[in-house]
């Protein structure tokens, strides 16, 4: 009875891990779309009383934003991976990759579609936001040499 009592805890915690970590991960990804959204919206009104010189820095600040968020998801794949590499559980399931290898090739490929014309704007227009989300797509570091706003 305690075996299977056990067992079934370690089935149940499991299962809120798989399906936790996915859903995190979409959760962050939507919340940086939708900042960058509202920054853009933002930054397009026209001076006001309170903001005489605009409301450009919305962009800015989602920037910085989506560069926490990155460095969160740094720093939690950091802590995984020690984790893993100094012997901690096996969460490597090799036996039928197929299907992770096709989902992962679809997810890179929309990815790069969409951090492609988001550069492509973010180019035209010089919108920070559209930058960061673009680079939060392909995960590029900000100071890497296809920085192309401020020019």
């Amino acid at each position: 009875m305690l075996k299977e009592k056990t067992a079934h805890l370690s089935v149940a915690s499991n299962t809120i891990l798989v399906v936790a970590k996915p859903v995190a991960g979409i959760a962050i990804g939507l919340i940086a779309a939708i900042i960058a959204y509202i920054s853009v919206r933002q930054s397009a009104r026209p001076p006001d009383e309170c903001h005489t010189f605009g409301h450009g820095k919305c962009e800015s600040i989602s920037g910085l934003i989506e560069a926490v968020l990155i460095l969160a998801a740094a720093v939690l794949i950091i802590s995984e991976a020690t984790k893993n590499l100094l012997g901690g559980e096996e969460t490597l399931n090799v036996e039928e990759p197929g299907i992770g290898i096709i989902v992962m090739l679809l997810s890179a490929g929309m990815n790069l579609s969409v951090s492609s014309r988001l550069t492509a704007v973010a180019k035209k227009t010089g919108s920070i936001a559209l930058e960061s989300d673009a680079r939060h797509l392909r995960r590029v570091h900000p100071d890497s040499s296809d920085r192309f706003t401020g020019a």
